[in-house]
């Protein structure tokens, strides 16, 4: 199901490509209904595939796979993953956004030049997350947003800002006709597309597997498949979760704290109000607490092995 649902959506972009560069309103529409439908398809895993496939690790990186990445990525790597500079800075701030932003990977690819924003009073800049309807993208298979609610806008941390800017200036070629942020290093300098982030992705999970064994060891609780995307949108939410549960402490019990952190992570994640999302997402960080409070509790009340 997966794979005509698919081919449906390869055929929509190639009809749209043949017949003139913008969508129509009837193409649009059946597009998004297949994402409607893919969304369903996902969910017909069965439930103990499901525990089987999770019941062996939470989908995040921990802090020290967190280390291991930026140790080969960051543009002051002491053994550069990436042949060149500019690949090099690039890919670190693909990857650093889509790990502290939770981008999902369908935004990411949609950022153009002009979904970089400042305010007035503060100067403050920020990602500005909506359907761009770029008629410049020329992509067989275009990236789109989730939906409604994922259409937000993301304050930077200022030295993401000033990255982001630098790579605009001094990497991203300015003879693209293309508006699109993330486009290939070399001519014509087209989109980064999906296969292109993928390859790009496999590239750092084949180095860090090399280098790294352990944390793909099934034998333990806190390995992982694979990096990926998807992954990196897991350890977002974990760490935006803790931080924040961590924060409404000050002022909340436990259980308010709990809700407010959710909420917080659901507006910043782009979620629907009724979706459970969050706590699939950040299930390592509510684990973790269970786990803790249940060996507070025996600690305190004594094991009994007198």
């Amino acid at each position: 199901m997966r794979a005509i649902l698919s081919y449906l959506n390869y055929l929509l972009d190639t009809f749209s490509q043949v017949h003139g560069k913008s969508i129509s309103p009837q193409i649009a529409r059946y597009k998004s209904t297949l994402s409607q439908k893919s969304d369903l398809v996902k969910n017909l895993s069965s439930n103990h595939h499901k525990a089987h496939k999770n019941g062996t690790n939470f989908k995040s990186l921990t802090e020290e796979i967190k280390e291991a990445l930026y140790s080969i990525i960051s543009p002051k790597a002491l053994e550069p993953l990436f042949k060149s500079k500019e690949a090099q800075l690039r890919n670190f701030l693909i990857v650093h956004l889509l790990l502290n932003y939770g981008l999902r990977t369908g935004e990411l690819l949609l950022l153009t030049l002009n979904s970089i924003k400042t305010d007035l009073k503060t100067c403050n800049t920020y990602l500005v997350i909506t359907d761009t309807q770029d008629r410049t993208d020329n992509r067989i298979s275009k990236p789109q947003m989730k939906n409604v609610q994922s259409v937000r806008t993301i304050l930077l941390e200022k030295r993401d800002a000033q990255f982001i800017h630098m790579y605009i200036n001094n990497i991203r070629s300015q003879d693209s006709k293309s508006n699109m942020l993330f486009l290939s290093l070399q001519a014509p300098y087209a989109p980064l597309s999906k296969s292109g982030l993928k390859k790009l992705i496999a590239t750092i999970n084949e180095k860090i597997k090399s280098k790294h064994p352990q944390f793909f060891d099934k034998n333990y609780v806190d390995s992982i498949d694979k990096i990926s995307a998807h992954i990196l949108r897991h350890t977002w939410a974990y760490m935006m979760l803790k931080h924040s549960y961590q924060s409404y402490l000050d002022s909340y019990n436990k259980a308010q704290a709990m809700e407010n952190a959710i909420e917080s992570l659901r507006k910043m994640a782009g979620w629907s109000l009724n979706s459970t999302m969050p706590y699939l997402y950040a299930s390592r960080f509510i684990s973790e607490n269970a786990n803790l409070s249940n060996i507070h509790r025996i600690t305190k009340v004594g094991a009994h092995y007198d």
